[in-house]
């Protein structure tokens, strides 16, 4: 009995597993640029935009350095309120958090604050 219990319990946190990588990977695959605006002046913050792919094309996600590394909640609010969908419960634990945003200092495109403005 103890055995089918420790099995059964095995198996609930393999398929548990299984799913969560699977939303971290849906979540990564729907990320398709991302872009850094360097702060205008040494008082102001950094700005994320995240091309993120939903069912309705390509959304744009704009997000205060400060808010995207203090922890996932305004990220969370913004990638739901365009997909309909909650970040990858993954997430949660602050070391995949820390991780997201080291990985996307490596891929982000970097431009000038001045450069974005004139882009507008």
């Amino acid at each position: 009995m103890v055995e089918q219990l420790w099995k059964t319990e095995n198996d609930v946190r393999e398929i548990e597993n299984r799913r969560m990588h699977r939303e971290l990977k849906e979540f990564y695959e729907s990320v398709k640029t991302v872009t850094k605006i360097l702060p205008k002046n040494s008082r102001s913050d950094a700005t994320w935009l995240f091309g993120i792919a939903t069912s309705h094309g390509i959304r744009e996600v704009q997000i205060g350095n400060a808010q995207l590394m203090r922890n996932t909640r305004k990220m969370n609010d913004l990638y739901k309120s365009i997909s309909g969908k909650f970040l990858p419960e993954l997430f949660d634990r602050r070391d995949i958090w820390d991780k997201f945003n080291m990985a996307i200092e490596d891929v982000a495109r970097v431009i000038d604050y001045k450069e974005y403005k004139e882009c507008q």
